[in-house]
């Protein structure tokens, strides 16, 4: 029987294993540092995703006029124009693909989610909470990763259908 970083085997009920005080409140610690953990990452996740789709926003523009200046200059080539035309088009193409700006709000709905359960965690729960209230906030914190991650799954996958001829 392997053990998990709590040291709470995976087959145990840890409503079984939470005897005294010192261990709930060990629990409490180790699902609030968790939490905390999680939190950091999202907000960090959803900031990068962020800036990344407002870049590629900016970009795209950017070569947009680019083309566009080059292409009403006296002694541009008609060929490299339309060549240049395709890297907007591409870039919007890619931008579409990964998704960034639907993960960005992705992330942040999971980072306020998180931000919810560690108030709960910090603010609602009493000075010695019982195993059954430990028990249920981190039943809470699961069915947020289960939740969330089906949604990952379902629609910020990144897929090749859409780019694939239907026949």
């Amino acid at each position: 029987m392997s053990s998990t970083r709590t040291g709470i085997a995976p087959d145990t009920c840890p409503t079984e294993t939470l005897a005294d005080d010192s261990q709930i409140a060990a629990a409490r610690k180790l699902l609030l540092d968790e939490v905390k953990c999680e939190l950091r990452k999202e907000l960090r996740y959803a900031k990068t995703c962020h800036s990344a789709n407002i870049f590629l926003m900016v970009l795209t523009i950017a070569t947009s006029a680019g083309v566009a200046i080059y292409g009403l200059t006296p002694h541009a080539d008609a060929k490299v124009t339309g060549f240049l035309a395709l890297v907007p088009g591409g870039i919007a193409v890619l931008a579409g693909g990964l998704k960034f700006q639907t993960k960005g709000h992705w992330h942040y709905e999971r980072a306020f989610a998180l931000a919810a359960l560690r108030r709960s965690i910090e603010i609602e729960l009493p000075e010695l909470p019982t195993r059954a209230q430990i028990v249920e906030l981190s039943k809470r914190f699961s069915e947020i990763d289960k939740k969330l991650n089906q949604q990952w799954v379902s629609h910020l996958s990144f897929e090749w259908d859409h780019m694939q001829k239907k026949i």
